[in-house]
């Protein structure tokens, strides 16, 4: 027993064991602090996404193309921020085609869109970037226009993205059509200037 030379025997007297139980006490109750709080932020993270899966877009389609492109903002959001299991990409993704325009839709099949959303949301997150927030131009901006008796609209979204310790600002111009049961869709968007943006006061 020569590695044991000089150590001293720890005493077990109930004062001791008082002390080692409250130390014990004290790490568990740590412990659960801290997994209370990783639960609680993904119960936070799951029910965006859950109130997003449960909106009834059938019997309650947003009324007007700001509601619309809102609707849209936030499931881009969920989808691009959030840790989501395929499966959950594929629903959500369901959902937001319900936004888009029959013709939009027709040109990206629902397989080559999930396919494309899964190698974005990969590629934003190996860039380390977020959708931080985004405002949607208010409803005095919007553009109408009718073209071959069909109803337009043009409406502008601005979204500030955080990368990595950095921040920066895009603007999306959308244009929208009113299908035969006077629903507003997405027909597309493309960049526009930070300046044209006109946001709530």
């Amino acid at each position: 027993m020569k590695g044991l030379k000089g150590l001293k025997a720890i005493k077990f007297e109930p004062k001791n064991i008082v002390a080692i139980g409250i130390l014990v006490l004290i790490v568990l109750f740590f412990y659960w602090h801290i997994d209370s709080k990783s639960s609680n932020n993904d119960t936070n993270v799951k029910s965006e996404y859950q109130l997003l899966i449960d909106k009834d877009l059938q019997n309650a389609y947003p009324e007007t193309p700001r509601e619309v492109v809102k609707l849209y903002s936030r499931i881009i959001k969920c989808l691009y921020n959030t840790k989501l299991k395929e499966s959950e990409i594929d629903t959500l993704t369901g959902k937001l085609r319900v936004l888009f325009d029959e013709k939009l839709n027709e040109e990206n099949p629902l397989d080559k869109h999930i396919e494309t959303l899964i190698l974005e949301i990969k590629e934003y997150k190996e860039l380390q970037q977020t959708i931080s927030s985004y405002i949607i131009e208010k409803d005095s901006g919007i553009d109408y226009s009718i073209v071959d008796e069909e109803e337009y609209a043009t409406i502008l979204a601005e979204y500030s993205l955080k990368v990595k310790s950095s921040y920066e600002k895009t603007v999306e111009k959308f244009l929208l059509r009113k299908d035969s049961e006077g629903s507003w869709k997405i027909v597309g968007w493309s960049l526009a200037d930070l300046d044209e943006i006109e946001v709530e006061e």
